[in-house]
């Protein structure tokens, strides 16, 4: 993973195709092999350079918080910070083409991927730059104690549970692992009038493949859009 590199085409680092999708944070799975634009697992080879200039990030970062400011529900939207330890990471806004939705940009304003609601399904879409599906975070049942996610990779699906006798902690489970924890804090609830002012604080506990990174950043604003702010 690249710092300070904007989303778009590169020379594939791992050599399956001429070139491979960066979405600002990471390589995905989208190719070019003979000219032809197809899917391919990223698996970097040895000695593979950077996509450009910079530091190379050593990994996701290990905690972030994403963070709603109360505001009326009549105003325009205002970023949805998201900050690791060292800053700021990115920032969810609002977006209007096609499904009303959001797009996560990076700090250096490259898009990441994008999140939207389809129809009054309790579910969210989850794409990346290119438009290619990343995966679905549906809530299951009228509680918020738990939610599926389905990849689109085809890989066995994740699912974040209610943590028993808790109400604001999620942990995220995948292949019978605990990959990660949720905990929210509010500071004043949503009602018919005003946004809820809340923080999600998330800690990565295992390690995630590129998929699920980008889902994981998600997941807050699933539960934010599915559960927080719903009436």
């Amino acid at each position: 993973m690249q710092e300070g590199t904007p989303a778009d085409w590169y020379e594939d680092p791992s050599k399956v195709g001429e070139l491979r999708y960066f979405d600002g944070t990471q390589w995905t799975e989208h190719v070019t092999i003979d000219g032809v634009q197809t899917t391919a697992p990223y698996a970097p080879s040895e000695s593979a350079p950077p996509a450009a200039g910079g530091d190379v990030d050593e990994g996701p970062a290990q905690s972030f918080t994403m963070t709603r400011h109360a505001q009326w529900r009549t105003e325009d939207e205002k970023p949805l910070e998201i900050v690791g330890p060292v800053g700021l990471l990115g920032r969810f806004v609002t977006m209007l083409d096609g499904a009303p939705g959001y797009r996560f940009d990076d700090a250096q304003g490259g898009a990441v991927l994008a999140l939207s609601k389809p129809s009054l399904k309790m579910a969210v879409d989850v794409a990346d730059p290119a438009g290619y599906r990343i995966g679905t975070i549906t809530k299951v049942g009228r509680l918020h104690s738990r939610y599926d996610i389905v990849r689109a990779d085809g890989k066995p699906p994740a699912t974040l549970r209610l943590v028993v006798g808790a109400t604001d902690d999620w942990e995220l489970h995948s292949n019978s692992t605990r990959s990660a924890v949720i905990t929210r804090t509010t500071k004043s609830a949503a009602d018919a009038l005003n946004f809820a002012d809340v923080d999600y604080v998330v800690t990565i506990t295992a390690p995630l493949d590129d998929q699920l990174q980008r889902l994981l950043l998600a997941l807050p604003l699933a539960i934010d859009i599915l559960d927080t702010q719903s009436l």
